[in-house]
């Protein structure tokens, strides 16, 4: 049971996953028949980490340890939303009202090979949008927002972050998915492109974000 005077320790894994892709060799949705093995989506990352979670917490739900143990299953890690681990911390967040005991450690439960992890990198998704003037291919017409979106991708790729962390290096940054154009025959006035950045320690979100601006 929650002891006030003992520090506080939470379990923490997530419960969404990544959406299936096309070029897996098995079906996402069926766990398979293997005792020893469970296949499917999610059942890796981080599927494996929350019923490992679930099952030490009732293991030592009734042990007396020196410390209090908390389980936080939570979601939105895959794409950063407000309602996840955001949520907890925030300063309206459960944390901050006193409505739950603020941990003092948290072990952050994913799939690393049962390797021990000191820190994780944070992530920062980027919308952008190059804007060109529409015309017809085959007179040249227009602006090419595709050829924009182009060089804006390239000055991204050549871009490296000055403070580089003791512990995870620099801050990794990809393009990672890019949308244009209706028709082969129209240059395209619109090309939008997301940005993948991993943050490390040494820089906020916000930091990265007037960075890139």
């Amino acid at each position: 049971r929650f002891d006030p005077g003992k520090r506080t320790l939470a379990l923490d894994a997530h419960i969404d996953t990544v959406p299936a892709a096309d070029s897996y060799t098995r079906d996402p949705h069926d766990p398979g028949t293997d005792r020893d093995i469970v296949y499917g989506l999610g059942s890796n990352d981080d599927g494996g980490c929350v019923v490992s979670s679930i099952a030490g917490f009732r293991h030592f739900f009734d042990t007396p340890l020196p410390f209090n143990l908390m389980l936080i299953l939570s979601c939105e890690e895959e794409r950063s939303g407000p309602g996840g681990s955001r949520l907890l911390f925030s300063e309206n967040g459960p944390f901050a009202s006193g409505e739950l005991p603020r941990p003092h450690w948290a072990l952050v439960c994913a799939p690393t090979s049962l390797k021990a992890a000191t820190s994780e990198r944070g992530l920062l998704v980027l919308d952008g949008t190059a804007q060109g003037v529409s015309g017809h291919a085959a007179r040249g017409e227009g602006v090419n927002a595709l050829y924009i979106a182009m060089d804006d991708i390239q000055r991204l790729r050549a871009h490296r972050f000055a403070r580089v962390s003791p512990a995870m290096g620099e801050v990794k940054l990809n393009v990672t998915c890019i949308s244009a154009g209706s028709a082969h025959n129209v240059i395209p006035d619109e090309c939008c492109f997301t940005v993948d950045v991993r943050p490390t320690e040494q820089y906020d979100n916000l930091e990265i974000l007037n960075e890139l601006q």
